[in-house]
């Protein structure tokens, strides 16, 4: 985005590592869904783990 003329606000992996737990994910019960939800949200922003993600959301401001 070097190239572009804006401040980024964000970064994330949208989906993270659920393509690869699809079917563990889709069995867990109320709770244990919740707790996924958690730490989802704690690491979709940490730059070592976006790649892991197939969609990306970047949120930028134009300068």
């Amino acid at each position: 985005m070097a190239s572009f003329d804006v401040d980024k606000l964000e970064h994330v992996g949208t989906d993270g590592i659920v393509h690869m737990m699809r079917d563990n994910i889709n069995a867990l019960d109320e709770d244990e869904f919740k707790k996924w939800l958690d730490y989802h949200f704690m690491t979709y922003s940490n730059p070592t783990l976006i790649g892991y993600s197939l969609h990306n959301l970047y949120v930028c401001k134009k300068k």
